[in-house]
C-alpha cells in the first residue's frame, strides 16, 4: 500500500488542525473520510466536519455537497457545522 497524505486543507473553511479521521467503507467502491478541521479565524475558526470521498480508499475528492453555509456559499464539503450552542460543544 502507498504511503503518505491522503489528505490535507485546500479550502479557507479547513485552515485549521485536521483530526479525527474516520474511513468507512460505504460500499464497494464508495469509500468516505469524515474529518474535523477548523476554519480560517476570517470565517469564524469554527470547528466543522467534513467529508471526502475514494473510490479506491486512495485518492481522495471534496465533494461540494451545498449543505452547510460556510461565510455565505454552501459551496463546500461540510457535513456539520459546529456551533457553540450544541451540547458538549468546545471552541478549542
Amino acid at each position: 500500500m502507498k504511503e503518505g497524505i491522503a489528505i490535507f486543507g485546500q479550502h479557507p473553511w479547513e485552515s485549521g488542525v485536521y483530526a479525527y479521521h474516520t474511513a468507512v467503507r460505504a460500499g464497494p467502491r464508495d469509500y468516505r473520510l469524515y474529518y474535523d478541521c477548523s476554519s480560517a479565524p476570517a470565517l469564524g475558526g469554527k470547528r466543522l466536519t467534513c467529508v471526502a470521498l475514494s473510490p479506491n480508499g486512495l485518492s481522495w475528492r471534496k465533494p461540494l455537497l451545498g449543505v452547510s453555509s460556510i461565510n455565505g456559499s454552501t459551496q463546500n464539503n461540510v457535513v456539520w457545522p459546529r456551533t457553540d450552542t450544541e451540547p458538549g460543544y468546545r471552541q478549542t
